[in-house]
């Protein structure tokens, strides 16, 4: 089965439903504000990666690109900094799959011995919207799925999610269900990371993944998502050294 809610905890915190959707208006007295925050979330998230820490550090001086790079997100646009993946593509190895396999027949099971089991049903979290949606999708395509380590091969796919699926498309039965997700496994995948985290990003539909992977935002973006000013000029900035990526400046 899938860890515990509390080793889940200790490396992500998943986010509650009202708080993915804040307002606000940008205004020129509170951006810089604004910015010093993304920074602090920055910090905040790299506590415990060396790798982006030296990122962050003011002190560092190579390479010189870095340096200029913050110093743009300073003075034009608020800076979101997340982390980045860069994790090997490999062969997703048939044990894995029966891994996963295993895992979906004993949430099945459990699920079928579950008193009202409708009442289970897991929520399907939308996405951000307007301008804040267009910042969290270029934050996701650039961080290449850094949060879906500890997806190992459960996807923390519980009896919640599988009842949503079922509910949603009354025609699935038991076999119909493990070969639904079965089948989305790709054949290559990111070493080390979630049975389902493929070349191209989650092979599953939104409608498919778990509450925690639909609510989950790393502490860069879910310091912007929550802050008071979303509808700004935003960049994106992931990674660190070498794997270092940046966003154009992104306008409302």
């Amino acid at each position: 089965m899938f860890p515990s809610w509390e080793s889940f905890l200790a490396c992500y915190e998943p986010v509650p439903g009202l708080m993915l959707f804040p307002s606000g208006a940008a205004n020129n007295s509170s951006s810089s504000s604004a910015r010093a925050r993304a920074r602090v979330a920055g910090r905040e998230l790299a506590s415990d990666d060396q790798t982006v820490i030296k990122f962050i550090l003011c002190d560092q001086t190579e390479p010189r690109m870095r340096r200029h790079t913050l110093a743009a997100a300073d003075d034009d646009s608020l800076p979101v900094i997340i982390p980045r993946n860069d994790k090997a593509v490999v062969p997703i190895s048939p044990e894995r799959v029966r891994r996963l396999r295993k895992h979906l027949v004993l949430t099945l099971r459990a699920l079928r011995t579950m008193k009202g089991p409708e009442h289970s049903v897991s929520p399907l979290r939308p996405e951000p919207e307007g301008f804040a949606g267009h910042v969290a999708r270029t934050a996701c395509s650039l961080c290449k799925g850094w949060c879906c380590r500890n997806g190992e091969d459960h996807a923390f796919l519980d009896e919640g999610t599988i009842a949503r699926v079922r509910c949603a498309s009354l025609a699935l039965d038991v076999r119909s269900t493990l070969r639904l997700y079965v089948e989305r496994v790709p054949e290559v995948g990111y070493e080390n990371s979630c049975i389902f985290h493929g070349k191209q990003g989650c092979t599953l539909d939104r409608s498919l993944r778990s509450d925690v992977c639909n609510s989950y935002f790393c502490g860069g973006l879910l310091a912007y998502l929550t802050g008071d000013e979303v509808v700004i000029p935003t960049m994106v900035i992931a990674g660190a050294g070498d794997n270092l990526r940046t966003s154009p400046i992104l306008m409302p």
